[in-house]
Parts: C-alpha cells; sequence; structure tokens
C-alpha cells in the first residue's frame, strides 16, 4: 500500500513538472534533454504504476519497451507527408505515396509483434493489455493538462492585451490632464 501511495505521489510530481515543458513542445520550442528526460520519467512512473511492474519485471521490461520506442521512433522518420494537394498529384504520384504509407503500416505492424513476443517473456496478457491502455491514458491525460495550461496561458495573454488597450486609452489622457496643469 506505501508502494501505491508513493508511486502516485511521485506521478503526481511529475505531471506536475512535465506541463510546462510539454506545452513548450507543443508551441514547437525545442525541449532540453533534461526536460525531455522528466517526461520520460513520468511516463515510466505511470506506466509502472498502471501494469504493476515489479522491480524484477521492470529490470527487464524497460530496456525492451525502450528498444521499441526508438525503433517506432525512426520509422515514423522515414516517411515525410508530400507538401503537394494530394488533389493536386497525378495518379503515379499518388499511387507511390498510397503504397509508401502501407508499407510503412506493414513496418509497424511487424515492429508491433515483435515488441509483444519480447515483452511475452516478462509480462503476463493482462499486463500487456493494461500497457496498451496506460499508453493511451499517459497521452491522453498530457494532452489535457498541455491544453488546460495552454488555455490558462492564452487567458493570461488575453487579460494582458485587454490591461495594455485601456493603459493605452487611459494615457492620453493622462497626458493631457498633466499638461493643462
Amino acid at each position: 500500500m506505501k508502494r501505491i501511495a508513493l508511486i502516485t505521489g511521485i506521478t503526481a510530481l511529475l505531471f506536475t513538472m512535465g506541463i510546462a515543458q510539454l506545452t513548450a513542445q507543443e508551441r514547437g520550442v525545442k525541449i532540453s534533454p533534461e526536460q525531455k528526460e522528466k517526461i520520460e520519467s513520468m511516463q515510466i512512473a505511470f506506466i509502472t504504476q498502471k501494469i504493476e511492474l515489479t522491480p524484477q519485471q521492470a529490470e527487464k521490461f524497460w530496456p525492451i519497451y525502450n528498444e521499441y520506442q526508438k525503433e517506432q521512433k525512426a520509422l515514423k522518420t522515414e516517411f515525410e507527408w508530400p507538401e503537394t494537394d494530394p488533389m493536386q498529384m497525378d495518379q503515379k504520384e499518388a499511387e507511390k505515396v498510397l503504397n509508401t504509407i502501407l508499407t510503412q503500416k506493414e513496418k509497424n505492424l511487424d515492429l508491433e509483434k515483435s515488441f509483444y513476443d519480447n515483452v511475452k517473456k516478462v509480462l503476463n496478457s493482462n499486463q500487456i493489455l493494461a500497457l496498451s491502455q496506460a499508453e493511451r491514458q499517459f497521452k491522453r491525460h498530457m494532452l489535457r493538462e498541455v491544453r488546460s495550461k495552454m488555455r490558462g496561458d492564452q487567458e493570461q495573454i488575453e487579460m494582458r492585451q485587454e490591461r495594455m488597450h485601456r493603459f493605452k486609452k487611459e494615457a492620453p489622457k493622462n497626458r493631457q490632464g498633466g499638461s493643462e496643469r
């Protein structure tokens, strides 16, 4: 019970710390290696808690998972969506893009199958299902937090703009009043 409370506390702390980093990343700001490390730590704590990893499982699971993530990232960088409007492509070009997309999906499926084969040696089926769910939950939660943070930032920006607008309107009056005295 203490372990769950500790993991929950750490997860909450890490979520709070990572919000600013994710907001920056959403806005296209490059995040530092330290910030990226904090986000990864949040994900590790979240997944560890959700799939109830034992220390022995964690020792074997995380290297497999990290390698899978690295390979997924490499696959994503292989394909770049063309900037051309699909309706403006000729048929040959459109067919080539479609084939590339299907090839990428096949590679991703093969990678996922390989990951599940490897992770079955460490986790039971319930934990593997919980892992998929935990990954989705983590992403959804972080996106909600980023949106919430961005809304808060947007409200602050709007408040500042309103104050500046009022200041600009009042400033000429103050200057006129001061020169008449």
